[in-house]
């Protein structure tokens, strides 16, 4: 979420949320920005559809089809806007990484309307969706190692001589040894 809402507003109807998720097997980066509907400049992110609107970036291939662990990394910069402030550049960049392995990479996209300029990403909320007829049987979601950092954190964060599975460097801080 962003400068743009307070700081408890919900996810589903904001200026703008972006998503990072998994959809049919396939990594899935999202954007919404419903609450724009009746600003000067409208959506950004697609009509109305069924009480929501929304932009998907999908990676080509299912990747989520294993009980191993994966390295799933996100990139969101939000486009800039044209020098008289009027119109929305689409040069704002999505960008998705499985395993290591850029998996979306859209650099053509905008994010954020004219109608707020100073709009910044400023809020993170982890809230997988495990509800009713989702899947035919129990979920379990393990997360490990979760950074969210303002520039790129830097090499693979976990140690691979950690004595225990989760110690981890801080970020930006190579393994011991690198």
């Amino acid at each position: 979420m962003t400068t743009e809402n307070g700081p408890y507003h919900g996810p589903a109807a904001s200026r703008l949320t972006v998503y990072v998720e998994a959809n049919g097997g396939k990594l899935r980066l999202a954007a919404q920005d419903i609450q724009n509907q009746d600003a000067p400049h409208g959506l950004t992110q697609g009509p109305i559809r069924g009480g929501y609107n929304g932009t998907f970036f999908d990676s080509e291939h299912v990747l989520f089809d294993d009980d191993d662990w994966h390295c799933v990394e996100a990139l969101f910069r939000l486009n800039s806007l044209d020098p008289d402030g009027e119109a929305p550049r689409a040069d704002g960049i999505v960008r998705g990484w499985f395993d290591g392995e850029l998996v979306v990479d859209r650099s053509d996209v905008v994010l954020r309307s004219a109608d707020y300029p100073e709009m910044k990403f400023n809020q993170f909320l982890l809230a997988p969706y495990f509800g009713p007829g989702l899947l035919p049987h129990e979920q379990s979601l393990w997360i490990d190692d979760l950074v969210v950092a303002t520039g790129n954190p830097g090499p693979e964060l976990a140690s691979p001589d950690a004595e225990t599975a989760g110690e981890a460097n801080s970020p930006g801080t190579p393994p011991p040894g690198s």
